[in-house]
């Protein structure tokens, strides 16, 4: 199959309206019937790129000459189709009702001060999440991993928090955090834990360990580094 051949072929899988085709492109109906002759093709380069790019036609069709079969074209739109729609996230109410009720979030605050962070979570039926200082945020579950998005009522800066479905049928579990430095506003990985049961400080810093191996911060220099190359000429 030559390219007009093969054009002919996608937009009748899948179901594009030669008008509608002929509008976008801002050229007149009778072109779209050229498009797909072999004597009198009117079809260039940049009107696959508009394919992909207006109505999601893989560009790859017509690239790869070894593409030359109905069904190799059927299983390449069919194959983006899917990837298309597909969503990471999945139902888990399995998962979500171990999780439903009140968690404590242990952790380092970035002030490396050796203070701890307890934060009072709670995680509702609905996937909705908030914890005690009125950050609000939602649960979403994956195969492996969760994760709990929030953003803060006073930065307005979102915070996520991840951690191992296989680990939450215990009491205690290791999650990680990514949220933004509370005076550089620099972003900021930390590591913690939750738990189902409230503890004293001195034993959930004993859990915790040397704050210097719970945290990474951002390097200023790193952040200079890329506005340089930004703002580069």
């Amino acid at each position: 199959m030559n390219n007009e051949e093969k054009f002919a072929y996608v937009i009748k899988y899948m179901g594009i309206e030669e008008k509608e085709i002929a509008d976008t492109f801002g050229i007149n109906k009778s072109n779209i019937s050229r498009f797909k002759s072999n004597t009198n093709s009117l079809l260039k380069t940049v009107h696959l790129y508009g394919m992909e790019r207006c109505f999601g036609v893989p560009y790859k069709i017509f690239e790869d000459k070894n593409i030359t079969t109905k069904s190799q074209i059927q299983k390449i739109i069919d194959d983006r189709k899917e990837r298309t729609v597909f969503d990471p996230f999945i139902d888990g109410k399995n998962i979500l009702n171990k999780l439903i009720g009140i968690w404590y979030v242990y952790l380092y605050p970035s002030s490396k001060n050796n203070e701890l962070y307890e934060i009072i979570t709670t995680i509702n039926e609905d996937y909705s999440v908030y914890d005690q200082n009125d950050n609000i945020g939602k649960l979403f579950i994956s195969d492996r991993q969760s994760m709990i998005i929030k953003k803060s009522d006073n930065s307005r800066n979102l915070v996520s928090i991840t951690f191992d479905n296989a680990d939450i049928s215990y009491s205690l579990f290791k999650c990680s955090l990514i949220s933004k430095a509370n005076q550089s506003e620099m972003e900021m990985l930390s590591f913690g834990f939750i738990s189902k049961k409230i503890l004293s400080k001195e034993k959930a810093k004993g859990i915790l360990g040397n704050i210097k191996e719970q945290q990474l911060q951002m390097n200023l220099k790193f952040k200079d580094r890329i506005s340089n190359q930004v703002y580069l000429k």
